[in-house]
């Protein structure tokens, strides 16, 4: 069950490949895919393209790349719609890098190596060659000042294993790099020409994106009247040349988690105090029973909803993708503008995304912000309209069968205009439907594998499905699922279920 973020279509060409490339690298940076990881994808994109249009016998018009989740997992995708190539597939499986450098035929060893977890599958008039990328954390960027290149040199051999190091030998490109760049923690000499350490610090907290950046100044100089000095300057350590390696490691471990303390508690502080209202159950009309949970209470996770005077009721359910203060308080100021949106009388489900989706594309190159949301209308008659962008696909039980309801519409603000194509169902007394985050997501995939698998599944009810989807423990007795405990909450995670009395 495949949750879509991100899907584009292109013509295919080697005149297309610099704007299939550069819309890749867009949406890399937009998913925060960096480093090698995102060289990977750009180059095994490039290669297979290549490949289609110099070997395949009749190449494909159109070709898709699509960005999803499966099973919490990040996957990356390629659909062509070329005849079924058979030949790629085992020149696949037997690629590899040859030993010796080589002009030529590289390229789908450079994807066999780059990229070992990949799927190719090929159909008549289809093809899709499948990564399921790494799931690891970059490494926190360390910015390193000394006009020493040796010591430079031996900071850098310190730390490589642990940090991405980036150096300078003057404290001016250092600070020439920051106004451009992320960073996590600095490391400066204090005794440098052209712009000491303790300048370099006022001219650092001057920036706004670093003015809480961390400090640790390594020097030779142990004065008494230096030390006193860097206590004013709001420096987090002082270390002494020659320093060893296990110290330096210690100290910024240290560094790192006060600071990632800190900004946690202000996270959930600001939460607090921006989100409020949110923490209810909406109330409902009486020909509908709503159930609703959430945890953390305040998270990422949010439910909004707007009941109109002619017995129609819009919810919009939804995840926001960032973290840190800077996006909570943005997506704080999202939800608010999606609030606004719903105080009008006549706002419906295909002019609220496209109203959302022309917002997030207007403002994203300043402030880009991804938002899976889900938007639904009901009313007393049972009538549910659904559109879903980059959550979950949700399930519709009828008549005591679950099932998934997949969608190909992908996270909004990517494209200025969107085609919200709306799903319409009409539900009987008992029937449910069931909105969540990806923390849910996964018991979704095995009961919807178990119910595919069963000769006979018996029917389940809107309120046995909900307490299974949270807590993933009544339908065994049921014989659908089998038994084990709840997995440990790592994501947020909110559940919606609507059930037509």
């Amino acid at each position: 069950m495949k949750q879509c973020l991100l899907s584009h279509q292109f013509p295919i060409s080697f005149a297309a490949l610099a704007g299939i490339r550069q819309y890749l690298k867009r949406q890399l940076n937009l998913l925060q895919i960096a480093g090698p990881t995102a060289q990977a994808v750009e180059l095994a994109t490039t290669e297979y393209i290549t490949n289609l249009l110099r070997h395949q016998q009749q190449p494909p018009a159109h070709v898709i790349l699509r960005f999803y989740k499966q099973r919490q997992a990040l996957m990356f995708e390629i659909e062509d719609d070329g005849p079924g190539w058979a030949f790629m597939a085992e020149r696949l499986a037997q690629a590899s890098l040859p030993t010796e450098l080589a002009a030529d035929g590289m390229g789908l060893g450079l994807i066999a190596t780059l990229l070992p977890e990949h799927q190719y599958h090929y159909l008549p008039g289809q093809n899709c060659l499948a990564f399921a990328l790494p799931d690891t954390l970059p490494l926190p960027t360390v910015l390193v000042i000394d006009d020493s290149v040796s010591q430079l040199t031996l900071l850098r051999e310190y730390l490589s294993r642990d940090y991405q190091v980036v150096t300078f030998s003057t404290a001016t490109e250092a600070l020439t790099w920051l106004s451009g760049n992320e960073c996590h923690l600095v490391i400066t000499d204090l005794h440098m020409p052209n712009m000491s350490g303790f300048e370099f610090r006022l001219q650092v907290g001057r920036l706004p994106k670093h003015s809480l950046l961390p400090f640790i100044f390594l020097t030779g100089d142990e004065l008494p009247a230096t030390r006193n000095r860097a206590v004013t300057q709001a420096i987090d350590d002082y270390l002494i040349k020659p320093v060893k390696r296990g110290v330096l490691l210690d100290s910024l471990a240290r560094v790192l988690s006060r600071h990632q303390n800190l900004e946690t508690l202000y996270e959930q502080m600001l939460l607090n105090s921006l989100l409020p209202q949110l923490a209810e159950t909406p109330a409902m009309p009486s020909s509908w029973q709503i159930l609703h949970q959430s945890y953390p209470e305040h998270s990422g996770d949010f439910l909004l909803s707007r009941t109109f005077d002619n017995n129609r009721t819009m919810l919009v359910l939804g995840d926001q993708m960032g973290h840190g203060p800077v996006a909570r308080a943005n997506g704080a100021a999202w939800i608010g503008y999606m609030q606004g949106l719903l105080s009008h009388s006549d706002m419906t489900l295909s002019r609220f995304m496209a109203q959302v989706n022309q917002e997030l594309y207007r403002t994203g190159p300043r402030l880009p912000h991804l938002m899976c949301l889900m938007a639904l209308e009901i009313d007393a008659t049972g009538t549910l309209q659904v559109i879903n962008a980059g959550m979950p696909p949700y399930i519709v039980q009828q008549q005591g069968i679950p099932a998934a309801q997949p969608h190909n519409l992908g996270l909004l603000g990517i494209d200025p205009v969107i085609d919200a194509e709306i799903q319409c169902y009409q539900l009987a007394p008992g029937d449910s439907i069931h909105g969540f985050s990806d923390g849910v997501a996964e018991q979704v995939s095995e009961l919807t594998d178990a119910i595919a698998a069963a000769d006979a599944p018996p029917p389940v009810t809107g309120e046995t499905l909900h307490q299974w989807l949270w807590h993933q423990e009544l339908l065994s007795d049921q014989g659908i699922v089998q038994a084990h405990n709840p997995p440990e909450v790592q994501d947020d995670r909110k559940l919606l279920t609507l059930i037509k009395r």
